[in-house]
């Protein structure tokens, strides 16, 4: 049996390096909500069924035509109330085009807990099929509305509304009757712009009120992320190095082996090409900067020389300043056109997301998934693709047990996750502060001499120079020289963040050595559950506020 066991797992460890490159990617969702009228006769029914069929197809048709390196599923969002709700959510759970590996899921709001929903229900087969559909469901939240049943229905029916990219909109053609009803949702949808289907159940029409452009905001990026390149050979190693670590660590906790191997087929992969893309970027990024700023006073440099020791005919100089400035152009216009600062910084957002991730669900630890605020529209989410991505990637992973033994996971998330990112953060802190003191030191040096120089050259001084220096072009060389290099060393600590990295760092060591402190302490699960809550949600802040920060500060002209 143990054999057995071992010749198993092996089999699982070694399975995802068949496709590991593929399994990265995320797939495009679209997120279908639904209202529409309860009491449904068998022919509408049917025809709703056969309408919302059509929509798929729609939908199907149109992300295939846009989205060239992302598969695509959709996810539906219904109270399933009887009639509409459930067809729709039938339909799209029943999708016949569905890949195998990206089925479409389902999300359930309900407007109170089950045991006074189903008094809504006419029937013990209507309960079943309630029942039926909430366990297909992938997340299930009940609004604690606190309001009368008669009101329940109007802050789920705006719930769905704000939860979807499109609407689907089950409806006779009638005007509002009531708060909370179709014609009351269709008209708040509408004065929200938000995407619609309306399936007119008096005709049998539908009509399509969708903004595609607002749609394919909310996936471009993140089928351009899909897209990237990135060497099958290199990526595999860093797979399984970070495989080899988190089983070191967990090995030393004594938390079971086996709970690993769902993470490397799912999270791990979609970590790693997150954090390969954004170290590449990050490279391309920090690297442009450095050749800005060098070019920008190599070009001073060239005049200064040209015009005080070579003066006159040949310009070689003037020529050499040409092409250094042509080559800052060209690097400003690759960083914007190429989105090199956008997409370090959302690929880095996304990647830490997936690390925590890892560390929680390996543990058996539930957390929420990217959200915001309700009155939000999608063209105020410049991250909106990020939190679709991560939402499906969190809700869509193997669910493990929680019945993991409390003192190994408590060890295991301590070492690979709070200690170690206390760790990191320390490190951080002095290598940035370092830096910076290094750059502050060099470019005193800088402004100290021109002062000098400055002070000689006005007070014609020079003859207590050394003779290779009295020459007053020498100091007028030093007076244009040393303050560009002074402000070329300003200008990169700025653009590198040093200053500001070193007191964003030292500011997250407190908090997580006190976290750390407590979870050694921490004798139950709701105890350490809590802390892990502020771990993460400290974490989770401290990289939006890094987000926000970095955003304003791209190079630019």
């Amino acid at each position: 049996m143990c054999a057995s066991q071992t010749l198993i797992e092996r089999q699982a460890m070694a399975a995802p390096n068949r496709d590991i490159l593929k399994d990265s990617r995320i797939p495009a969702t679209i997120r279908i909500g639904v209202t529409g009228h309860r009491k449904l006769t068998d022919s509408q029914a049917i025809l709703v069924s056969d309408c919302m069929r059509q929509i798929l197809d729609t939908l199907d048709k149109w992300l295939t035509e846009n989205l060239h390196n992302s598969p695509h599923t959709f996810v539906v969002i219904s109270p399933l109330a009887e009639g509409s709700d459930r067809i729709v959510a039938w339909e799209v759970l029943d999708w016949a085009k569905a890949d195998p590996e990206y089925k479409p899921k389902l999300e359930v709001i309900l407007p109170f807990p089950e045991e006074e929903y189903k008094k809504d229900f006419t029937g013990r087969s209507s309960y079943e099929e309630f029942k039926i559909l909430l366990g297909r469901a992938r997340s299930v939240k009940i609004l604690d509305t606190m309001r009368p049943a008669t009101e329940a229905y109007v802050p789920v029916g705006r719930y769905v509304v704000h939860a979807s990219d499109v609407l689907i909109v089950v409806w006779n053609g009638q005007p509002p009757c009531g708060k909370g009803g179709t014609g009351d949702i269709l008209e708040y949808a509408r004065n929200l712009g938000q995407s619609l289907f309306i399936i007119n159940i008096a005709t049998g029409e539908i009509t399509e009120e969708w903004n595609k452009d607002w749609v394919y905001d909310s996936l471009k990026y993140l089928d351009v992320f899909n897209g990237e390149h990135l060497n099958a050979k290199t990526f595999e190693e860093y797979v399984d190095r970070r495989f080899e670590s988190l089983e070191k660590k967990s090995e030393k906790a004594g938390l079971p082996r086996e709970r690993l191997l769902p993470m490397k087929e799912d999270l791990l992969p979609k970590y790693a090409r997150a954090s390969l893309l954004a170290k590449r970027y990050q490279a391309y990024y920090n690297w442009a900067g450095a050749l800005i700023y060098l070019f920008s006073a190599l070009a001073v440099i060239a005049v200064a020389i040209q015009t005080l020791f070579i003066p006159g005919p040949p310009y070689y100089l003037i020529w050499v300043e040409f092409f250094i400035i042509l080559c800052v152009l060209i690097l400003l216009w690759g960083l914007e056109h190429f989105k090199i600062h956008r997409n370090w910084i959302d690929y880095r957002f996304l990647a830490e997301r997936l690390r925590i991730a890892i560390f929680l669900s390996t543990a058996g630890i539930e957390f929420t998934p990217l959200k915001y605020p309700p009155y939000f529209t999608i063209s105020q989410q410049s991250d909106y693709w990020i939190v679709k991505a991560f939402g499906w990637t969190l809700n869509s992973r193997q669910k493990l047990s929680s019945d993991v033994p409390f003192e190994a996971s408590k060890k295991f998330l301590l070492e690979a996750w709070v200690d170690d990112q206390l760790s990191f953060y320390s490190s951080k802190y002095e290598k940035n502060k370092h830096r910076m003191e290094v750059l502050d030191l060099t470019g005193y040096a800088m402004f100290i001499a021109t002062l000098i120089a400055s002070f000689m050259h006005a007070s014609e001084l020079e003859e207590l120079l050394p003779e290779f220096l009295a020459n007053a072009n020498y100091l007028t060389f030093i007076g244009i020289v040393f303050p560009t290099v002074g402000a070329l060393l300003v200008g990169f600590q700025l653009h590198r963040e040093y200053k500001r990295n070193a007191e964003r760092y030292s500011q997250m060591i407190a908090p997580l050595f006190s976290i750390s402190q407590q979870m050694r302490l921490a004798g139950d699960r709701e105890t350490l559950g809590k802390l892990l809550e502020r771990a993460n949600d400290l974490m989770l802040k401290e990289n939006q506020d890094w987000r926000v920060s970095i955003l304003s500060q791209k190079i630019g002209v």
